[in-house]
């Protein structure tokens, strides 16, 4: 078990499928999602004019009317079959024939060239870099795409083989430096004081040490970038897909280029005016209902559990209400005594609530054998202190989120709190206000959301020139988004997309990656650096969070009284932004532009990172947009198959054809199958 320092409850960061779109798993990916507490960022962009279709308006100045030039893409074979480039595109668009900055981009070009459509962009959440692992995704996309497409990657500015963000020389010297914060999230008051002062420290010395590139870092600068790439293909329109952070990416491109839009597919979707513009002063992930997605997801996990046999659901305890006291028994050990389970050697209360991979159904039978490790592990503990009952099991005083981000972690669907926060007083600790029992679902789902009808068969693909894509299957290849990511039964690896992560999937030494160089063709292998800090250079810039440190305290005390446990990890994961320097290019909307095309939006009912009402309020936000949904569990409808939710994505991005309005598809995987299921 990887030792990750701010996860995404296993929903973001994307360990299935989505993981090797995106390399880090989208963060929001699990995804852990959340926003809350006081205190809004103030630095707004006006979009700038990059072509002749962003509308938005452009800032006051002779520069605005300056169309920044065209990258010449010099394409080098490089891993295997694939190409990659490095595109220069403009530090700051307001100049845009000032100071560049490099963007690295790898393509597979279209296996069918005879009936080639043009090239589908591709990002796989997070926010993350995207390269690492983009040969490993490349081959989880449908034959169908592959055929038609030239599939193209490239990792954002700020991340990975780009122009990086970077805070350290290496990986473990980073590490080395968060060694003295908490992981996951901080218990009590001495882990939030030395979360708050190690995360101040981090800041600090980024600042220093990354110039005037962070006021650059956003997601308008990123569509930007991309809309450029798309020139230098030579595509009159950009035909894309985006898992969630990634959804946020492909709507802010269709709202600064909306004449541009061609096929657009957005998988595990963000509310964009929650995620840009905040809400109620909270943090990102609490703004956009992390929280309480991964709690109602949660809840549904132990409800599942409970009603398996053990062969099916190892930690079950016969019933639901039983496998539920179970838990939270398990969480009180934990707070107690840590354990140790594989290579993590203090595995306490933030291991026993990030650890669960919610936003992959198909893992969910791995992460209820890893409880049942914890369970074991902590008896012998256990034993030895029977006394520990309500007091133990204290609330966290403080909390830090999960990333997003990116992969499985990106979480948050169907909002309920969990069942696993009972009763206030065997669960506050004396340092935090008691919060109130968490609610149940039925009070917290949006009304607005209908509940799915049975799911409907897509007609068949009838052209011979495209061939019917294979069922999608399921992967622990992915990521980590993402927009972001999304992460297998680790602690969160997410964005989420996001993933999400998602949002943002916390790395750990590990996350240095040794690959072919951008720049060569078989040149020796490099490392590319991919810190936590490009992860919240993006999400600090693009999303309101509170200034005020002691936000995030009332913040995370807000989100366990609604969402227990599970709300913890996302009202403490962009307390690194709190110090972190404001970028100057956040865009805050429009978000109604019309575009050429309409946009497809597939939506899991039960995604844990990015939640459904997330989906039907973009779906409402944007022009023309189509919502898709698919009745089931975990982040994105990519890293959980629907092979009805897959016929019509394919048919849409090979034909532009939308599925009939109020369509609703099943999920093919079923929750903790027993083995005559299997």
């Amino acid at each position: 078990m990887r030792r990750n320092r701010a996860s995404t409850h296993g929903h973001s960061d994307h360990r299935g499928r989505s993981a090797g779109l995106r390399a880090a798993g989208t963060r929001f990916t699990r995804p852990a999602t959340a926003l809350w507490a006081a205190g809004v960022l103030t630095a707004v962009l006006l979009p700038i004019a990059a072509s002749k279709s962003a509308v938005a308006a452009a800032p006051a100045s002779a520069s605005a009317s300056i169309t920044p030039p065209v990258p010449k893409l010099d394409w080098k074979t490089c891993d295997g079959d694939f190409q990659c480039a490095v595109a220069q595109v403009p530090l700051d668009y307001r100049d845009p024939r000032g100071k560049t900055i490099s963007v690295a981009v790898e393509r597979h070009q279209a296996t069918d060239s005879a009936h080639r459509i043009g090239s589908l962009f591709v990002n796989g959440g997070g926010p993350s870099e995207q390269l690492s692992s983009f040969t490993v995704g490349y081959k989880q996309l449908p034959r169908a795409w592959r055929a038609r497409y030239d599939i193209v990657g490239f990792d954002l500015r700020g991340f990975g083989s780009s122009t990086a963000v970077k805070c350290f020389p290496t990986a473990e010297a980073e590490e080395e430096f968060l060694s003295g914060a908490p992981i996951g999230f901080p218990v009590g008051a001495k882990e939030t004081s030395a979360w708050i002062r190690t995360w101040a420290g981090f800041d600090e010395r980024c600042a220093k040490r990354n110039g005037g590139l962070l006021e650059h870092i956003s997601t308008a600068d990123a569509a930007r970038d991309m809309d450029l790439l798309r020139q230098a293909v030579g595509d009159p329109q950009l035909n894309y897909m985006g898992l969630s952070y990634g959804t946020v990416l492909g709507a802010t491109y269709a709202n600064l280029f909306p004449a541009e839009v061609g096929h657009m597919a957005l998988d595990g979707n963000l509310d964009a005016v929650a995620y840009s513009n905040g809400k109620d002063g909270l943090p990102t992930f609490l703004s956009v209902g992390n929280d309480q997605a991964s709690a109602a997801v949660f809840k549904d996990f132990l409800d599942l559990c409970g009603k398996a046999s053990t062969a099916a659901c190892a930690f079950s305890a016969g019933t639901p209400a039983a496998t539920h006291a179970k838990y939270i028994t398990l969480l009180r050990r934990l707070r107690q005594h840590p354990v140790t389970i594989g290579d993590t050697k203090n595995c306490g209360y933030a291991c026993g609530v990030l650890s669960i991979p919610l936003g992959s159904v198909s893992q969910w039978a791995m992460g209820a054998d890893l409880l049942q490790q914890m369970w074991v592990a902590s008896s012998g503990a256990a034993a030895g202190s029977a006394a520990s009952t309500s007091s133990a099991l204290s609330s966290p005083a403080v909390s830090a989120p999960a990333a997003a981000t990116t992969s499985s972690a990106i979480s948050s669907p169907a909002v309920s709190a969990p069942a696993a926060a009972t009763t206030s007083s065997a669960i506050s600790s004396p340092a935090v206000p008691t919060p109130a029992a968490a609610t149940t679902s039925s009070a917290i789902s949006s009304p607005a959301v209908p509940t799915p009808a049975a799911a409907t068969t897509p007609p068949a693909i009838s052209s011979p020139a495209v061939p019917t894509p294979a069922a999608a299957t399921t992967s622990s290849i992915v990521s980590s988004p993402t927009v972001s990511m999304p992460a297998a039964a680790t602690t969160s690896s997410a964005v989420p997309m996001s993933s999400v992560a998602s949002m943002p999937s916390a790395t750990s030494a590990a996350k240095l990656r040794a690959r072919t160089t951008r720049s060569g063709s078989d040149a020796p292998a490099s490392a590319v650096y991919t810190g936590h800090e490009q992860f919240l250079a993006m999400l600090c810039s693009d999303s309101p969070n509170p200034r005020d440190p002691s936000a995030y305290t009332t913040a995370s005390r807000l989100a366990y009284a609604t969402s227990g446990p599970m709300g913890l990890g996302p009202a403490w994961i962009t307390e690194p932004c709190a110090g972190w320097p404001q970028g100057k290019d956040r865009y805050t909307g429009p978000w109604d532009r019309r575009t050429a095309n309409p946009i497809l939006l597939l939506n899991n009912t039960k995604d844990p990172a990015t939640s459904y009402q997330g989906a039907v309020a973009l779906s409402r936000e944007l022009a023309r947009a189509r919502l898709l949904t698919v009745d089931g569990y975990g982040h994105t409808v990519f890293s959980n198959p629907s092979a009805c939710a897959m016929e019509y994505e394919t048919r849409y991005l090979l034909t532009g054809a939308l599925p009939p309005a109020g369509t609703v598809c099943k999920q093919d995987a079923t929750p903790f199958p027993e083995a005559s299921e299997k």
